[in-house]
This record gives structure tokens, sequence and C-alpha cells, in this order.
């Protein structure tokens, strides 16, 4: 094979190296002084105290009950959490939400504003509640504990209502619901499931125990209840929420069949995948049979399966068709498919009955458990808008796996884009929020200066962290442009379609691709990495199209443009270790502009109980242009220039005062410098780590991907240059068979 392109260069990593960490100066000026925080907080616990012994005992196992303790908005960072004053009166944080609050003293200047905050849910036997409200003014014999209790700006119960949600009304007597308590079975808390078993009984409602899952501190739990008795079930101590049980997303065509828009007549390839040993899971619901789809498709079905539902197998083959093939071109052949794709059926003829989404998501795991496959798509799940304090089961279970795997999946964010946006419905939905995962919206079409967000293609933002959803958006069709799948009943049509079913698997078809070209040699998250570096931005905003539009040739994300270079890191990272990672230059300065792009992802577990504080893993990165100046005494650390800057990503002064975006998986952005300015840049990482919001003191190593591109147009040999200066650390990754030659439709 001709090398004559300029393939990205990998092992980058070789360009990095541990430094030591920089000195902390801890001290923080208080908003309250002790005294201030007693007179506030004294009558707040007292009532607390007064409320929880008004509870039947029945719904305060070993006696425990739960309460709010919000935090003044200036404690909110890992290292302010109170764990030495909860533990000092036999209490625990269970998990936490995120809150706005206007305090009533800050230790900023100005008026005095709403800020973001966080609400901890706090747990204890009753009689710990009495012990620290009489206790108070002694804190003052401790200053730990002094300097803690000023941390708190108020301290309350829960309000009735407050956990019951989207309970619309209905005629039906029996409502199935969800319904999530705060346990940890690690911790013993066995006691707690027990005590809602028997109080639910009492209220005469339905727990379908068997079908539970429990995730890092959640346990999610199908029920039953009447209409008239849901009101009670929140007196229960250690409930999170209950809500309506939501059912799977219908399956009704975007794209209604119009005169103007028709079929037309393709062939299928004669060659098998690309990469036969990649293996691409699917999970949906089920594809015909079909001996000519044999080479590429296989039709699996999952343990315990009811019957098929046609209207769910069609949607399954028309996902494979977009997973194998991509949108279909009149006038071209099929492209090949590039791996294997196994579809499992996880759907059947009772899957529309709500509390079954608990059973379609337990056939999922099992695969995923059982099989450990590397790349898998999603484009079903809940029909149900994300929530910012609150954590969906499917999300909270496929997010562990994703961040403990390495594993790429790429998940549909929905089509609901263009309903009410003040409402919340028109948002991504349920899973599409999880952090470890590929959420994937829907473009109009496949011109390269045409396309905008398409309109049914569900909006974010995420929460925070994974503020930026969707991670990005690709071709999913629409009206004047469609999407053309495989027609499953004869294999010889096209027809139109669109969604963002299509686009996702759109998507992990690219992902594929380059697996199929560069073999093993990139990661699944540094696949994820580069497709998200080169998205091409069409100035919307942030939440319709994350970071941008995925291309649809191979070669814009596999090959460098003249006088540009582009470099894969990728390795793992130490918890609160720092690591120096060298941006190659010439070894001449160039006297151009220069546009340096960067893109950081990492996986993450996860505290699904602590929607405000949901990642354990952050990055702080300071980017520093030149080696050679210095700001202050420390020669080891050259001074500081922005660079990721976080304003584009949070709608507020407020959100921005707060340390969210540190702790978001991905992060990117592109500068223009002048070529002069920079002499040896580097990236500085550091890996900060927390539990449930607090220090954490069992960290793991994480993995990174770092992507970086110099371009500069006018130093046509940069390429060559930055090569020769590090031929020793740095390596051309050269594709194992030629690129696919994309058909050019529509200026695609």
């Amino acid at each position: 094979m001709k090398n004559n392109k300029n393939y990205i260069l990998g092992y980058g990593e070789r360009l990095t190296e541990p430094i030591p960490g920089p000195k902390i100066d801890p001290k923080k000026q208080h908003p309250y002084t002790f005294d201030e925080a007693i007179d506030r907080l004294t009558p707040q616990i007292k009532s607390v105290a007064k409320q929880l012994d008004a509870l039947p005992s029945v719904a305060c196992p070993n006696d425990e009950s739960v309460a709010i303790m919000t935090l003044h908005p200036a404690y909110i960072a890992k290292s302010y959490f109170p764990e030495y004053l909860l533990r000092s009166f036999g209490l625990r944080s269970v998990g936490s939400k995120p809150s706005f609050i206007k305090p009533q003293k800050s230790q900023k200047k100005g008026k005095i504003i709403s800020e973001p905050t966080v609400d901890l849910f706090i747990a204890g036997k009753r009689e710990n509640f009495h012990k620290l409200s009489k206790n108070l003014g002694d804190l003052k014999q401790d200053k730990n504990l002094m300097d803690q209790i000023v941390r708190f700006e108020k301290i309350r119960c829960f309000s009735p209502g407050e956990r019951i949600k989207k309970i619309e009304e209905t005629s039906k007597s029996l409502i199935a619901l969800e319904t999530v308590l705060h346990i940890n079975e690690s911790f013993g808390e066995g006691y707690i499931l027990d005590g809602y078993n028997k109080y639910l009984k009492s209220l005469d409602v339905e727990l379908d125990l068997n079908r539970r899952f429990i995730t890092r501190g959640l346990c999610f739990i199908p029920a039953k209840a009447p209409k008239e008795n849901i009101p009670q079930i929140e007196k229960f101590s250690f409930l999170r929420v209950a809500r309506k049980m939501p059912k799977i997303r219908i399956f009704n065509p975007v794209l209604r069949q119009l005169p103007s828009v028709k079929s037309f007549k393709c062939k299928l390839p004669e060659e098998g995948p690309v990469d036969p040993d990649t293996e691409i899971y699917v999970f949906d619901g089920g594809v015909p049979n079909h001996e000519k789809m044999k080479p590429w498709l296989s039709g699996l079905k999952t343990k315990g399966i009811g019957n098929a539902v046609p209207e769910f197998k069609e949607h399954g083959f028309s996902v494979s068709s977009a997973l194998l093939f991509g949108p279909i071109l009149k006038g071209q052949p099929l492209s090949r498919p590039y791996a294997k794709v196994k579809h499992y059926r996880v759907l059947d003829d009772s899957t529309d009955e709500g509390s079954d989404l608990y059973d379609v998501l337990s056939r999922i795991t099992d695969i995923l458990h059982n099989r450990k496959p590397e790349f898998i798509n999603l484009s079903i799940g809940p029909a149900l808008p994300i929530e910012d304090d609150d954590i969906h089961v499917w999300t909270a279970v496929l997010d562990e796996y994703f961040g403990e795997n390495k594993i790429l999946a790429t998940v549909a964010v929905g089509n609901d884009g263009d309903l009410d946006e003040d409402s919340g419905n028109s948002r991504i939905q349920v899973p599409s929020d999880c952090v470890n995962c590929f959420a994937v919206g829907a473009s109009d079409s496949l011109d390269k200066k045409m396309w905008r967000r398409a309109s049914y293609s569900s909006i974010g933002p995420g929460r925070s962290p994974g503020r930026v959803k969707p991670d990005a958006i690709a071709f999913g069709g629409s009206e004047r442009e469609p999407y053309y799948i495989l027609d499953p009943s004869t294999l010889n049509i096209a027809k139109p379609t669109a969604g963002t079913s299509f686009s996702a698997p759109t998507v992990l078809r690219l992902a594929s691709g380059i697996r199929a070209h560069f073999g093993n040699h990139l990661t699944p998250l540094s696949i994820k990495a580069l497709l998200l570096h080169c998205c091409k931005n069409n100035e919307e905003d942030t939440k319709n199209i994350g970071w941008g539009l995925i291309p649809h040739d191979l070669s814009d994300i596999m090959e460098c443009g003249k006088g540009e270079v582009r470099i894969v890191y990728q390795g793992t990272l130490e918890p609160s270790k720092y690591i120096r990672a060298i941006i190659p230059m010439p070894a001449e300065p160039i006297s151009n502009m220069i546009t340096l792009s960067a893109t950081f992802c990492f996986n993450t577990d996860t505290d699904p109980q602590d929607p405000s504080n949901y990642t354990r893993s952050g990055l702080e990165i300071q980017f520093r242009p030149n080696a050679n100046k210095f700001k202050g005494k420390d020669v080891l650390r050259p001074a500081t220039k922005s660079f990721f800057n976080a304003k584009h990503l949070y709608a507020t002064e407020n959100e921005l005062r707060t340390d969210a975006h540190k702790w978001e998986t991905v992060l990117h952005n592109s500068a223009r410098f002048r070529g002069s300015s920079l002499t040896d840049p580097t990236f500085d990482i550091h890996y900060n780590a927390r539990e449930t919001g607090g220090i954490s003191r069992s960290a793991k190593p994480i993995p990174y991907s770092l992507v970086i591109s110099i371009s500069s147009p006018k130093t046509t040999e940069l390429y060559d240059q930055i090569l020769n200066r590090f031929r020793t650390e740095l390596e051309v990754l050269e594709p194992k068979i030629e690129l696919p030659i994309i058909a050019s439709v529509n200026n695609i």
C-alpha cells in the first residue's frame, strides 16, 4: 500500500512525565462566625428532631431517619465535606441533590444572590439528631467541629410531596411505580429493605423485590400501589423518590411517508465485514432471519424473552441496517460493513407494560456481564426526559458498567426535541445522560455546509457533570433529506426514515471503521475522543448539537490535512497525581498563526445517589504555552494561560463559580496563537478523586485519552517537522487496509 497521506500520530503518552504537585493554601474566610451559626441552626435542628419523632416507628427501620442539611454555597467542594461532624454524632450522608439558595450571608462582596449548592441527605438514629440539637453549643471544644458546623446554611425535614414525582391523574386504582431507596448493602443496610417491605405491606403496596436493582447506594424497586395510599409511601425515612413507572419509547416514525419521498432499489455487498474479529452488540427489538444477512448480522434472543413484536423487529432491523451500511445513497452500492453485528432481542410482547422495563434492563446487563463487548448501541430506553436531581435506574446501572469496562456505547438521545422546552419534555432521554456513554443526536442533512440539528432530536443540557449532552450529532434524516435504510421485507429496496435511532449507530459504524483500519492500537475511549475531536460546529447552541457534527468521511478523522498534525495520547491517571503532557512543536519557532485544539476523555466511577457530585473523577488542566516564561518563584511551573473555558457550558455566572466543570468527562476547546508565542507548550494534568461528595479514600486509576491537533495551513511542512523532531516517541498509525472512498452527495 502506498503511503502518501499524513495519518494521525500515536503514542503521545511517551511525551508525558510525572511532576510534583504545587503547594496549596487551605485557608478560607467563613461567611458565618461560630456563634452566628449556632444561633441560626439550633432552632432548625430542634424542629427536625421533633418532626422525626412524629414519624411512625415502622417507617424508621432500626429507629433511623433521614433529614436534609443544606450546605452554604461556599462549601460545595469535596474538601469541605463535613464528614468529621457527621461521624461525631453518629450520622452519615446517604445521598444528595443539587439545590439553589440565597444564603443569609456571603463571603463575597456585593449583593447576595441565589447560588448553586447541595442538599445532603443525612441519616442516623432519631436520638442522634436530638444529641446534635442539645450539644451544638459545646462544639467550640473541638476546632474541627467548629470549622464544620459553620458550613451549613439550613437543616430541615422533607416537605410533603417532595419525594413523589410524575404521578398524573388517572382513573386506575392501582398505579405502577418505580420506587428508589437509599441503601448501601456493603454497609449491612439490608434492614432498610426489610423495613420498607414491611411498611409498604401495611399500605397494601406490592413490591416486586425479585426485579430490584442495587447500585452504589441506591435500590430501585418496581411496585404497584393503590392510588390513595401513594402519599403515605414517602413517610418511609429512606425513600429517595417514587414516580410513575415510565414506558418504553414508542416507535412512532419521525418521518411520515410523503408522495415526494420514494424508495429506490439497492444491492447488498458481496464481501463479508472488513474486520471479522470485531463484534458490535445491538440491544433492540430483534431482526428477521435472513440468510443473505448472515455474513454480517446475527439475530439472537436473550434469556427468558417472550414473543417478538413485528413493530419492534422492524425498528431493530432498521437500526442494524444503519450500523452495517450507514445511510444508503441512491445510485451508489451499499457500503461494505466494517464489523459483525450481534443483535440481541431484549423487547417482547410484554414490554409496553411499564415495569417490564426492568426486565429489558436485566436482559441487557446479563449479556454485558457475560460477554463483555467493546462496542454496543442502544437506540431504545425509557420514554423519560432526564432530571437534574434524580438518576434513573437505566442510567445508574449502565453508567456503572460503562465506567468500569473498556467499552464504547452509543446511545440515542430521543426524538422529542420539538416538544416544549420550558417543561423539560424536549430534553434528552434516559439513559443518554450516562457520562460514560456517547450520547448521539441527529442532524438533518449530509451536506457539510447546510446541516442543522434535526428538529426532532432531543436537546440538552445534561445534568452537571455531563452538562454537554448530546455529546455530538450525526446524520439522522429529515423530511427534506431522509435517512435510507434497508427494507427488511425485500433486502433490495432502500426506504426512507429518520430519527436518532439511526444517527447513534451511524456514529458507532464510524467507530468500528476506525477499529477496522487501525486495529487495537486505539482503545474504545481513544476512538470516542477522536470522533469528538473532529466534530464540526455550525455556531448552534451546545445544548442542541453538543460538541458538533461527526464527520461522515473516515478520512476526515484518520488523516491530517496540509499544515496539520493530530496526535493521540492514551493511558491511565493516578489519583491525586500530576503529569505533564508535552504538546509537540517543531524545533524551530513557527512564524505563522497556529490553531491548537485539544480533547480530553476519561471514564469514571459514579455516585448515582449524589447527582450533584455524580462523577468520582475530575481533571484540573493547566495550559503552559511557553516553557521559558514564569510567574513568581516556582521554576517548575511556567506561567499558565486559560484554555478550557467553561463559559459556553454553563448558563449563569453562579454556575461558573462552582467547580462543576472540573468533573466533566469530556473537555474540548480550540484556540489561536501566534506561533512565536508557543515554546515547548504543555498541559499539566491533575486527577482529582471524590466519593459521595467528599474526599475519596479508595480512588482507582482511570483510563484517559487526549487528542491534540496543531494546525498552521501556511506551514506546509508542519507534519514532517514535528514527526522528525519526535521520531523516537511518536509513530504514524498507518491503516492496515486502504480507506474507503466516500461517494459525493450534497457536497459531502
